[in-house]
C-alpha cells in the first residue's frame, strides 16, 4: 500500500451555536486498498467528518485530496461536488428506490452513466453480495440485511475510487450484523477498493479495518492497527471507549505500583513517582491459587455466565473489576488477582 487515495491536512469543521469544533485541524491518509475505521461514541466528529470526504459538508479549514486531486479548500476556493468526488456511499438506512427492483437500484448508477452492460454488471455486484436470486424483488419485500447488501452491490457497480460506510450496520439484527460486517470486509477487499468506515462499535471497527482511528471531541486521539489500539490505548479516553476496565486510582512507587492496600513490587519499570490511572482488560486477570505478595486480595460480588466462561465481578478496596474463569466462584468468596501487568494499561495524573 502506498498510493494515497484520500487525503486530509487540518481540516476542521464548526457549526453554529456550538463552541466546540465537530472536527479540530484533523489529518488522515487513507491508502490504496485500505479500511480505515472512524470510531467514536456519539459527538465525536465521525460523521461529520465522513460528510465533509463525501462533500456534503463544506469544510471551514483545511485541505482535502482524494485520488490527488484537491477536492475541498477553503483558501484555495475549492470545492468539488458529492456527485463528481467518484465516491460509492452505503447508509445505515439503505437509501434504496422503493418503486425499483433491487436489480434496478444497483444498476441505477450505471444507466445514468450510460454503460452499455449496466446489467450484467449489475447482476454481478449482486451476485458478489449473494443476491442474485431476489433481482427482481422490491426493497419492501426484502429483510433489512438484504437490503444492505443491494446498497453495498449498489455502491461496488460503478467501481468508485473510495467507498464511505455510514454505520451501515447500525439497523441491523445481532445475528445478521456479524454476517455481514464479514461480507463487507471479504468484498471491499476483493474489489481492491478503499474505504472509510464509521462505526460507534468498537468490535465491528476492529474486524473491519486494517487501521483504526479513535476519535474524541473532534480530534483523532489513536491511529493505529486494531491490535495496537486495543493493546496500547494512546489515551485514557482510547483505553475506556476500546473496553478497558477503569479508572482505577492507583499509586506509582520507585518500588512498584500500589493499588488499594496492595504494594506490588515491580521490576524494570521507569515511571515517575506519583498517582497514575490504570485500566486493565478482562483477561489480563486470573485467579491465583495462593496468595503471593504480588497478588492482590479480592472478593467476589458477581458471577454471569457468557456461555462457555464466568465473567467474575470482584471488588478491590472500593472498586470493581471483571476477568474471566472457568467455573462459577461463591458470592463473597475472598480470592487474589493475578494481573499481568505487562498488559496494564497505566497513566500517570498530569501534574
Amino acid at each position: 500500500m502506498s498510493a494515497s487515495i484520500l487525503r486530509l491536512e487540518q481540516v476542521s469543521k464548526t457549526y453554529p451555536q456550538r463552541a466546540q469544533a465537530a472536527v479540530d485541524h484533523v489529518n488522515l491518509d487513507v491508502q490504496a486498498q485500505e479500511i480505515v475505521a472512524l470510531l467514536g461514541p456519539s459527538g465525536s466528529g465521525k460523521t461529520t467528518l465522513l460528510r465533509m470526504i463525501a462533500g456534503l459538508e463544506c469544510a471551514d479549514q483545511g485541505r482535502i485530496w482524494i485520488n490527488e486531486q484537491m477536492v475541498d479548500s477553503p483558501a484555495h476556493k475549492v470545492w468539488v461536488a458529492a456527485e463528481k468526488r467518484d465516491l460509492g456511499m452505503v447508509f445505515q438506512d439503505y437509501a434504496l428506490w422503493p418503486h425499483l427492483s433491487a436489480l434496478e437500484n444497483v444498476a441505477l448508477v450505471l444507466r445514468h452513466r450510460k454503460w452499455k452492460n449496466w446489467r450484467s454488471q449489475a447482476q454481478e455486484m449482486l451476485a458478489r453480495v449473494g443476491l442474485q436470486e431476489v433481482a427482481e424483488q422490491y426493497p419492501y419485500q426484502l429483510s433489512g440485511g438484504q437490503q444492505q447488501r443491494v446498497a453495498l452491490a449498489r455502491a461496488l457497480a460503478s467501481q468508485p475510487q473510495l467507498l464511505l460506510f455510514d454505520e451501515p450496520l447500525s439497523n441491523i439484527d445481532a445475528v445478521m450484523r456479524e454476517e455481514l460486517r464479514g461480507l463487507i470486509a471479504r468484498v471491499v477487499r476483493e474489489a481492491g477498493l478503499s474505504a472509510v468506515y464509521v462505526t460507534h462499535d468498537q468490535s465491528e471497527a476492529f474486524f473491519i479495518a486494517d487501521r483504526v482511528a479513535i476519535l474524541h471531541r473532534g480530534n483523532i486521539l489513536q491511529l493505529a492497527t486494531p491490535e495496537t489500539c486495543y493493546e496500547k490505548s494512546a489515551t485514557p479516553e482510547v483505553a475506556r471507549f476500546t473496553g478497558a476496565q477503569g479508572p482505577y486510582a492507583i499509586k506509582l512507587h520507585n518500588k512498584g505500583i500500589c493499588w488499594g492496600e496492595q504494594l506490588v513490587l515491580m521490576q524494570d519499570h521507569n515511571w515517575e513517582a506519583g498517582t497514575a490511572q490504570l485500566f486493565l482488560r478482562p483477561d489480563a486477570l486470573q485467579l491465583s491459587e495462593d496468595a503471593r505478595p504480588d497478588c492482590i486480595p479480592a472478593t467476589v460480588q458477581l458471577c454471569g455466565y457468557l456461555g462457555g466462561i464466568w465473567c467474575i465481578e470482584a471488588k478491590i478496596g472500593d472498586e470493581v473489576t471483571q476477568f474471566y474463569h472457568p467455573v462459577n466462584l461463591p458470592i463473597g468468596a475472598s480470592i487474589h488477582l493475578d494481573i499481568d501487568w505487562t498488559r496494564a494499561l497505566i497513566y500517570p495524573d498530569r501534574k
